[in-house]
């Protein structure tokens, strides 16, 4: 479980508990083991050389594994360009999430207009609820409200259902005060990055994803969502601008 210099990026944070789901999918496994005689976890912390590091466990447990995995299609920003990736996953009876800052939605020829959201959910796709700022930097009193406004503008728009999950503004998100007011408001939130999810989830407020960026290539996805049905993951793909081809 990685921690990165950007604390607001971490699925795990300091001094407060979070449950991890961990999946086979990350695991070197030495020949052949049978999993259902697992007894014994070891766990490594490694240090950057700051201080000392504590991590204190409540407890370890097995999780029975989903009959099969899933691999989701999210796009964040609401880009003019999604319209094409909604028809796009249409053709193939694909489905997909689409997250959209209400607040541009047709102030650009580079966004969304309130026409192409309408297309988005006419071609069967839901679409919900992300902000411009980082929800830290929004002040305590003006988050929920803020929150609730886009849930509104969901609702106004046809997507009620979509207005019940969100999507961290550039993944960021803290224990104290950002996430029990989403949890209060969404039913599920989900991260910038972190890696493959599992089912289920450890925490349906911190859904891991996986950046696909311009350097991300068609067999990198391929691998990915093949370990996401061999190991009954959940792989949450992000997307943002799209390539100029595609192939």
């Amino acid at each position: 479980v990685l921690l990165y210099g950007d604390r607001e990026n971490n699925f795990v944070q300091e001094d407060t508990w979070a449950p991890i789901t961990l999946s086979f999918g990350a695991a070197v496994a030495t020949g052949k083991p049978d999993r259902g005689r697992i007894d014994s976890v070891g766990i490594m912390v490694t240090d950057d050389g700051q201080g000392k590091v504590e991590v204190d466990l409540a407890g370890i447990a097995l999780v029975d594994a989903p009959k099969q995995g899933v691999v989701s299609f999210t796009f964040d920003d609401g880009y003019k360009e999604h319209v094409a990736a909604a028809r796009m996953l249409a053709e193939r009876d694909w489905t997909g999430t689409f997250y959209v800052i209400p607040q541009l939605v047709g102030t650009h020829p580079a966004y969304l207009t309130e026409a192409d959201v309408a297309e988005i959910g006419k071609l069967g796709f839901d679409v919900a609820a992300h902000d411009d700022p980082p929800l830290t930097q929004v002040p305590p009193a003006e988050l929920e409200p803020r929150m609730r406004g886009i849930q509104e503008w969901l609702a106004k728009h046809g997507f009620a259902e979509g207005g019940r999950h969100l999507a961290y503004p550039l993944g960021k998100q803290e224990p104290k005060r950002v996430r029990p007011t989403i949890a209060r408001v969404f039913t599920t939130a989900r991260l910038a990055g972190g890696g493959p999810e599992t089912l289920p989830p450890a925490d349906p407020h911190l859904l891991r994803a996986w950046n696909v960026t311009a350097s991300t290539t068609p067999e990198q996805v391929g691998e990915a969502a093949r370990r996401a049905r061999d190991n009954h993951e959940w792989l949450i793909l992000m997307f943002h601008w799209l390539p100029d081809e595609t192939e």
